[in-house]
């Protein structure tokens, strides 16, 4: 005879009707994967002897620890009047950009200026497949600036207005 756990773990519940409300548990949300990541190719960053085809990094999504990291880089910038967007790129990539095996982050804050000193195209396709598989914009990126009340730079370095 079955003890009154073994029931209950064998009864289902019945399947919602399209357009019910279902609430889902704790459980469910802890197991599901819904870190989202793509491959991206950055062939500029090919070695002598490799084929830039072959060249890709691992993006992912952002979790809830590297977006707030992200943010914690970016609210180091509020001690600053301005703020360069480059910067804000830079740090996005190294919060999203990790190693295909360990799934630890490729780069940390302090390689910003070794990053930054990269060419834009491959940090530009990495932000925006990062963006994207977070489920960010460039309106998320300009709500930060807003938000902390800074000036964003072009890539001349002039400031531009605040809309």
């Amino acid at each position: 005879m079955a003890s009154k756990k073994d029931t209950k773990a064998k009864v289902k519940k019945p399947a919602a009707k399209k357009g019910e409300r279902v609430y889902i548990t704790r459980a469910q949300i802890i197991s599901v994967k819904d870190i989202k990541e793509e491959d991206v190719h950055v062939p500029e960053w090919a070695e002598d002897d490799q084929d830039p085809d072959t060249c890709f990094v691992k993006v992912v999504g952002m979790d809830g620890n590297r977006r707030d990291v992200y943010n914690s880089m970016v609210q180091n910038a509020r001690k600053k009047t301005e703020i360069d967007l480059g910067g804000l790129t830079t740090k996005f990539v190294i919060g999203v950009v990790v190693d295909p095996e360990t799934r630890e982050p490729l780069f940390n804050e302090s390689d910003l200026a070794v990053l930054q000193a990269k060419s834009s195209e491959p940090m530009d396709r990495i932000m925006i497949v990062g963006q994207r598989i977070s489920g960010m914009g460039q309106e998320s990126i300009k709500e930060i600036v807003e938000n902390l009340g800074l000036t964003p730079k072009d890539d001349t370095g002039s400031s531009l207005p605040k809309n």
